[in-house]
């Protein structure tokens, strides 16, 4: 009779432990799943976006560079005039030209007026354009 009521009292615990277990196992699986789709949204999510804008502005420095694989690339830099707060104020901001556009992108000079198409960025809050067409 003793045994008979261990018997009963271990296969109570062990339905128990059994339930337990596959709650857990079900917790982590949920667990799972929800980490994988934060990882996925935080993969998805675009660090930088880009829009083709006409700038118009007087060139501070010109420099023609050599990128590391031996390709010329013109740096311009241009003053822009921002405001924050209802503060305006002035800051320097980086033109690039790469490729095809090097050649008429080298011919100008600091004091000259930059009149072209471009191709804007903001990443980390900073803004850089990249030439796609110069206006004469």
């Amino acid at each position: 009779m003793l045994n008979q009521r261990n018997k009963k009292e271990v296969k109570q615990k062990n339905a128990i432990f059994q339930t337990t277990t596959s709650h857990n196992k079900k917790e982590n699986k949920m667990k799972r799943f929800i980490a994988l789709i934060v990882i996925t949204a935080l993969l998805i999510a675009t660090p930088a976006m880009a829009k083709d804008v006409l700038l118009n502005a007087t060139i501070t420095k010109a420099d023609t560079l050599i990128d590391k694989n031996g390709a010329q690339y013109v740096r311009l830099i241009v003053n822009e005039t921002r405001a924050l707060n209802g503060i305006s104020y002035e800051t320097e901001v980086p033109v690039m030209a790469f490729g095809s556009q090097v050649a008429s992108a080298s011919e100008v000079k600091a004091g000259d007026t930059l009149k072209a198409i471009c191709n804007s960025r903001n990443f980390e809050d900073r803004q850089s354009y990249t030439i796609l067409k110069i206006l004469k």
